[in-house]
């Protein structure tokens, strides 16, 4: 496969980021919440930012669709993207490109909620990798 030509221009320390992000990805199970709700990308980048220690930011994707994303450096790490089948996805928000344009922050509603709250709580009781915070 080739490689994308950003990779080239992306330090050593944010690719070794970004690969710490997939492989805790990897280990978040299919889980039944408490509210009977699918994950969402709120509890996606909670749950990975207590792994990772990167930064979680809330807000809107494109200005219309709530949305949660990681951040490190200059550049953004979406865990769960909207209508998207792979993921993460790492985004360079630099040299006039369009990435950071479309991500803004925001205070939701929704990760204020009783039921988001309830369903978080029970995400950091699992035991085990990545959810439990006792791992």
């Amino acid at each position: 496969m080739f490689e994308p030509y950003v990779k080239k221009l992306i330090s050593k320390e944010v690719l070794s980021r970004f690969a710490q992000v997939k492989r805790e990805m990897e280990k978040i199970p299919n889980v039944t919440l408490p509210s009977g709700d699918l994950l969402s990308c709120h509890m996606v980048c909670r749950l990975l930012s207590k792994r990772t220690g990167l930064e979680f930011r809330d807000g809107y994707l494109k200005y219309h669709f709530q949305h949660s994303w990681l951040v490190f450096d200059r550049y953004i790490i979406d865990t769960y993207p909207v209508g998207a089948l792979d993921v993460p996805i790492l985004f360079e928000t630099e040299y006039g490109l369009p990435w950071g344009e479309l991500y803004s922050e925001a205070k939701l509603e929704v990760t204020e909620t009783d039921k988001f709250k309830r369903d978080m709580e029970f995400l950091f009781s699992l035991k085990g990798e990545p959810c439990g915070l006792n791992s």
